[in-house]
């Protein structure tokens, strides 16, 4: 599956500005509790880079205010920022373990520091393991991610856009 992620251009100077802000407070001390950087490798996404995963936040690409947080091999990581491939998202990580991920997508820029907190919390529970070598489940999500997929029928699902809609996404 290739996706390519638009960064939300509907994102103020202010909301972006607490969206760094927010993540930078939240997300630091999780990176140096575990040994790296929070690395900013491109406007709106942040990244803490280990020897086995990356955990990535970005804005995302809704007309509201949302946060996308995922985890990735280091080894098969995207060099273009805006790329999805091989990444797994924080909601599907805590479904595996059997906890919900519950988020606010709001154009409120005073729920961003909450929610990224909320984020950073999550992150450190189910993606830091990952990042520090401990867990080995990443396979086991991956097989779960498919099933997901298969169980929804969408891979035989066709889509029939009219011309003037350029096709974003491909499974």
């Amino acid at each position: 599956m290739a996706l390519k992620l638009r960064l939300n251009t509907n994102m103020n100077a202010e909301s972006l500005a607490e969206f760094d802000r927010a993540v930078t407070v939240h997300f630091k001390p999780l990176a140096e509790g575990l040994g790296s950087n929070l690395g900013h490798p491109a406007k709106g996404m942040y990244e803490i880079v280990s020897g086995s995963f990356t955990l990535r936040v970005r804005l995302g690409t809704g007309h509201g205010i949302d946060i996308l947080v995922t985890a990735v091999p280091t080894s098969s990581k995207s060099v273009d920022p805006s790329e999805l491939q091989g990444e797994i998202g924080l909601g599907v990580i805590t479904e595996f373990y059997g906890a919900k991920l519950e988020t606010v997508r709001s154009n409120s820029r005073e729920k961003i520091e909450p929610e990224v907190a909320k984020l950073s919390a999550l992150s450190s529970k189910f993606i830091s393991p990952f990042l520090i070598g401990k867990n080995t489940d990443w396979e086991r999500i991956k097989a779960f991610v498919e099933n997901k997929i298969a169980d929804s029928g969408i891979r035989s699902k066709q889509y029939n856009f009219p011309k003037n809609v350029r096709k974003e996404w491909e499974i």
